[in-house]
């Protein structure tokens, strides 16, 4: 949104572009190797739009080299209203820090995650899909209602890994534990903490992605919960609040 419409564009023509990627060396060096996990492009820049990938110390990054990727053009915002510190903090020079990582492969964009969601353990960078691909094939867990979290627990001063998973329907049975193994057994890392979630309690954007900062925050402030179940006195409710509302402001103004 804040470079509206769109920043590039695939082709209409062809087949997309894919690359397959080892996502473990890909978040910890930066490294552009061959791998499991595919990745589509994003197409190329739209007219008038230019685009960089950057180090963390904002030098232009080699094609096929990771960094998080920063967008210039005519539709870039010009700023966050009523909000000059985070306006800051995302324009650059005119340049707007997407706050995304990715890198730049023959041409095309592409996209593998957020600068925020970096997972590190001892030193190295993981990227939160890492672990979160271990659990698709573990019983009991929620398709795509996983979440990998760095985080300093409270037994230790180093950053650890959490996890918060959604059980599917029915008694867990060990879910924890086999979480824990199939992570181990795929990536080395032993998870700190394993947080078993009734299903919709992972927020989400309204576009339906999962919000791992948001996760984290309520997490670690013990407001983490399941929605309220939906019924006809809750919905009742809720109108009577937004019409009580809506009659307010009708008298403020």
């Amino acid at each position: 949104s804040e470079a509206a419409l769109a920043v590039s564009f695939t082709r209409p023509e062809g087949p997309k572009a894919v690359r397959r990627v080892d996502a473990l060396a890909l978040a910890a060096r930066g490294v552009l190797a061959e791998g499991n996990r595919p990745l589509v492009a994003v197409g190329r820049p739209v007219p008038g739009c230019e685009l960089e990938v950057r180090s963390d110390a904002g030098a232009v990054v080699s094609t096929g080299q990771l960094g998080q990727i920063f967008v210039r053009g005519p539709s870039v915002m010009r700023e966050y209203f009523g909000d000059p510190v985070s306006t800051a903090r995302a324009l650059r020079e005119g340049w707007l820090a997407t706050g995304d990582l990715g890198f730049v492969d023959g041409g095309e964009l592409y996209v593998c995650g957020r600068t925020k969601d970096l997972v590190i353990i001892r030193g190295a960078n993981h990227a939160p899909q890492e672990f979160e691909d271990c659990l698709l094939a573990v019983p009991g867990v929620r398709t795509g209602c996983a979440v990998a979290l760095g985080f300093v627990a409270p037994d230790t001063e180093q950053e650890a890994l959490l996890i918060l998973a959604e059980r599917a329907e029915g008694p867990p049975e060990d879910l924890a534990a086999r979480i824990s193994s199939a992570i181990l057994a795929a990536t080395g890392v032993r998870p700190h903490t394993v947080g078993l979630l009734a299903p919709g309690t992972l927020p989400r954007t309204s576009s339906g992605k999962l919000r791992r900062g948001e996760a984290l925050r309520r997490y670690l402030a013990g407001t983490l919960s399941a929605p309220k179940a939906v019924n006809l006195f809750s919905v009742g409710e809720a109108m009577a609040r937004s019409a009580l509302a809506h009659a307010r402001r009708k008298l403020g103004t």
